[in-house]
């Protein structure tokens, strides 16, 4: 990816780390800026009841590990996106997009089982088209959805289902620091065979990479893609 800047925009924390911690490790080790919006940054609603100290720490431990540069936190209800405006939600990323300037946003798929990433991927297309509408932000590149380990996957079927279509090489370095990331946030890894399992997550990369043609990788689905004259030099 020869692109300036990545945004990545979620609905929890910990979702950047498990759809793209190699991917942001890999790419902020040679110089591309990486930012992350999170939108709901107390997820009162989880079993383990991290405090709000608690949590902000972990996404700060967990950044610095893959190397995320900068992070926004909203303070929208876990599992409740739903009960706000979409305008308020649009506005939120809008508003990031204004201070960091991506010309990469990676963000939920559309069609995933949990329904705040469901609302997140939605307002984030939306959002993304602010440059068409202002000239307030850079232009957007590439739009890329990515997989959530037991939410993407466990999705039920519709006629719009998540296919891997963009690929980024990583290498075990990268695939070591996405784990120790996952690490850093509070009961996210799971034992085997649970999706979210050290093993589980160390084969996707395996099977990802091998239909690139690479050792390991993590995926994407390109939802919109702007082909540049320096991108085919």
């Amino acid at each position: 990816m020869n692109k300036k800047s990545v945004l990545i925009v979620v609905a929890h924390p910990d979702d950047e780390i498990l759809g793209a911690g190699a991917t942001i490790h890999k790419l902020s080790s040679i110089g591309v800026e990486i930012n992350c919006l999170i939108l709901s940054g107390h997820v009162d609603a989880r079993s383990t009841k991290v405090s709000k100290e608690g949590i902000l720490k972990n996404i700060k431990t967990s950044g610095d590990l893959v190397g995320i540069n900068d992070h926004t936190i909203g303070f929208f209800k876990n599992v409740e996106l739903n009960t706000y405006p979409h305008l308020e939600i649009v506005q939120f990323i809008e508003d990031a997009l204004k201070k960091y300037q991506p010309t990469t946003i990676i963000t939920h798929h559309a069609s995933d089982i949990n329904d705040d990433h469901v609302i997140t991927s939605k307002a984030c297309l939306v959002a993304a088209r602010l440059y068409q509408r202002q000239d307030t932000t850079s232009q957007i590149h590439n739009i890329l959805a990515m997989e959530i380990p037991s939410s993407t996957d466990w999705a039920y079927q519709s006629s719009n289902p998540y296919q891997a279509n963009y690929y980024c090489h990583i290498d075990k370095d990268n695939l070591e620091k996405k784990i120790d990331a996952l690490r850093a946030y509070e009961d996210v890894l799971r034992s085997e065979p649970h999706p979210r399992s050290i093993a589980a997550i160390s084969s996707l990369a395996i099977t990802r990479g091998s239909q690139c043609g690479n050792n390991l990788a993590e995926s994407f689905q390109s939802v919109y893609s702007l082909l540049l004259e320096e991108s085919v030099k």
